[in-house]
């Protein structure tokens, strides 16, 4: 992976502990966001900077591919004497897709199993393709992964219950920084109990006029809901926004909620533009 370990004897980790000092979570840490190719490598999770280094003469960056892809090869070793042999292997998602050269690493050794490559076909990134060479006895294929389509479809399958229970587990976990919950606000109680399972909770607004008449009843229902039911949100509210109309910047003052500004209209953005452009904020420096 990346910057994730790969699979660790237990007993590691307690030395690990033992001998710098750590506590679970700052080990955790380290096997999510210090180890994989970034950790062996010392220079980057991502595989263009490695081949890169590589190249160079940077050793740690040649044995992080190396393991990498003996370590791919080893998976798909063990899963084919699991099913009894493949008819075909895929490689597919950012490395699978774009790096030829792990591709041929990896697949290029499996003639035992009856695969041999077509370098010419291989040669390629980004789209569909059979790069195995025609008499191979097992397919070797390109199939980019669609990973947003997948989400979508996944989330939107999710109820309110279920997206608060997969919140806590994730708190719980202490592996992650920031837990981001993207949903249009509601006065549904299974949604304001995920609400309540938030931190910090910042609405985005772009100043077009129905973002305006939105932010007016959302605030209107958030005090209703603190005067009537106790439920304090309004206190871990924040809102980022392009600009109000008069009306609308006076009920947000009288809420007390924190304005950090700053966002562009979006209408018509993708959601990954808005994505990048919310993460650009430094509203999330200040939260931490």
């Amino acid at each position: 992976m990346g910057t994730r370990s790969g699979d660790l004897d237990a007993g590691i980790l307690e030395f690990l502990m033992n001998k710098y000092g750590m506590d679970i979570k700052e080990m955790l840490n380290v096997l999510n966001k210090k180890s994989g190719v970034q950790g062996v490598s010392g220079v980057s999770s991502d595989f263009r900077d490695l081949g890169s280094a590589a190249e160079q003469g940077n050793t740690r960056a040649a044995l992080a591919l190396d393991m990498f892809s003996y370590g791919v090869k080893k998976y798909i070793g063990a899963y084919a004497a699991a099913m009894g042999g493949v008819d075909a292997i895929i490689f597919t998602a950012g490395v699978g897709e774009n790096d030829a050269q792990q591709r041929l690493s990896i697949a290029g050794h499996l003639e035992f199993m009856g695969v041999k490559m077509d370098a010419d076909a291989n040669n390629v990134r980004g789209k569909e393709a059979i790069i195995s060479a025609i008499d191979s006895k097992v397919k070797v294929l390109l199939i980019p992964t669609n990973e947003e389509l997948m989400i979508a479809l996944d989330t939107a399958e999710l109820n309110a219950q279920e997206v608060r229970r997969i919140i806590c587990t994730l708190k719980r976990s202490g592996t992650y920084d920031y837990i981001i919950a993207d949903f249009d606000f509601s006065m549904e109680r299974e949604q304001l109990a995920v609400l309540e399972e938030c931190d910090s909770i910042i609405f985005v607004a772009d100043g077009a006029q129905m973002s305006n008449v939105k932010m007016e009843r959302m605030l209107e229902s958030l005090e209703v809901l603190e005067q009537q039911e106790g439920v304090k949100l309004l206190m871990r509210s924040g809102i980022l926004y392009n600009r109000f109309s008069s009306q609308t910047s006076q009920k947000v003052k009288a809420a007390g909620i924190k304005e950090y500004g700053g966002i562009k209209r979006f209408e018509g953005c993708s959601a990954r533009q808005l994505l990048r452009q919310l993460m650009d904020q430094p509203v999330f420096d200040e939260l931490g």
